[in-house]
C-alpha cells in the first residue's frame, strides 16, 4: 500500500532550507550561548542581556525562528507519514528514517523547552532570571536527564540533516562531496550534543544568586531553593554591625 505523495520537490527543499539556515544557525548560536554558563553564571547573563537588548528581537524571533519551525514541522511531518512502496526510489535510507524519527521526537521537547523558558509566566511578568530558571529545571537527575535527551536529539538532528540539505540544493552532487557532508554533519552533531551537556551541567552544579520576587504583600528571598518571607511593607535596610569591644575588655579576667 502507498500512501500518494503530499510533498512536492520544493517542498521538501523548502523544509530542508528551513531547518538548516535559520533554525541550524540558531540553534549553535542557542547552544554557544548556554556553553558561556561552563565560565560561571555571571557570563552567561553578560551574554543573554546582551542579546535581549538587540532592537525588535520580538519580531526576528518571530521571524527568524518561530515561523521557520512551524514551516520546518509542518512539512517534515507530512514527508515522515509518507508511506512509499518497499523498494522504490522513494524509500527512505536509513539516515533518512532516523532524521525522520528524530524530528517527530524532538517536537514536543522544542514545544516544552520555549514554553517553559521564553515564555515562561516567571520570565515574562516577574522578569525572572534565566539562569536561576535552568538551574532549578536541571537540578535534579531526571530534569538534567530530560534536557540532555533533548539536546543530543537536536544535535543529531541538525548534524545528521546537513547531507540531505547538501544533495538535495545541489553542493554534494559526487559520492565523495556526499560523503564530506556526512563526515561535517558527525562531527557537527558531536561537538553540539557535548556543549549542550556540559552546558546543562553548569546550569546543574552553579549556585544560583538571590533573588528578590515579590508575590503579594510578601517578598520571597530565594536562594538554593529555601524561602525566607517577611511581612507587608518596603523593604528594611541592612542592620548596621555591631560594635566591637576593645581588645582589653574582651581579654578573660
Amino acid at each position: 500500500m502507498r500512501i500518494p505523495d503530499r510533498t512536492s520537490d520544493r517542498l521538501r527543499r523548502i523544509q530542508s532550507l528551513t531547518g538548516m539556515i535559520p533554525l541550524g544557525v540558531f540553534l549553535i548560536e542557542h547552544i554557544s550561548v548556554n556553553a558561556l554558563a561552563l565560565g560561571g553564571p555571571e557570563h552567561f547573563r553578560r551574554a543573554a542581556a546582551a542579546l535581549g537588548g538587540i532592537p525588535m528581537l520580538a519580531a526576528i524571533e518571530v521571524a527568524g525562528i518561530a515561523l521557520p519551525l512551524v514551516i520546518h514541522s509542518m512539512i517534515g511531518i507530512l514527508i515522515a507519514t509518507e508511506l512509499p512502496e518497499r523498494g522504490s526510489r522513494e524509500w527512505p535510507s536509513r539516515r533518512e528514517v532516523l532524521q525522520r524519527a528524530t524530528g517527530l521526537l524532538l517536537l514536543p521537547y522544542l514545544i516544552y523547552h520555549v514554553w517553559a523558558t521564553r515564555l515562561s509566566p516567571d520570565v515574562l511578568k516577574h522578569g525572572a532570571d534565566l539562569f536561576d530558571v535552568m538551574h532549578r529545571q536541571v537540578s535534579g537527575a531526571g530534569g538534567i536527564v530530560f534536557h540532555a535527551t533533548g539536546v543530543i536529539l537536536a544535535a543529531w538532528h541538525l548534524g545528521n540533516g546537513l547531507p540531505g540539505f547538501a544533495e538535495r540544493w545541489g553542493f554534494a552532487r559526487t559520492p565523495p562531496l556526499a560523503r564530506a557532508a556526512a563526515r561535517v554533519g558527525g562531527v557537527m552533531s558531536l561537538a553540539l550534543a557535548i556543549a549542550g551537556v556540559a552546558a546543562l551541567i553548569a546550569f546543574a552544579t552553579a549556585t544560583p544568586r538571590l533573588v528578590l520576587a515579590p508575590s503579594g504583600d510578601a517578598a520571597q528571598s530565594i536562594s538554593h531553593g529555601a524561602k525566607m518571607q517577611r511581612g507587608p511593607g518596603p523593604a528594611l535596610p541592612p542592620a548596621p554591625p555591631r560594635p566591637v569591644a576593645p581588645a582589653a575588655a574582651r581579654a578573660t579576667p
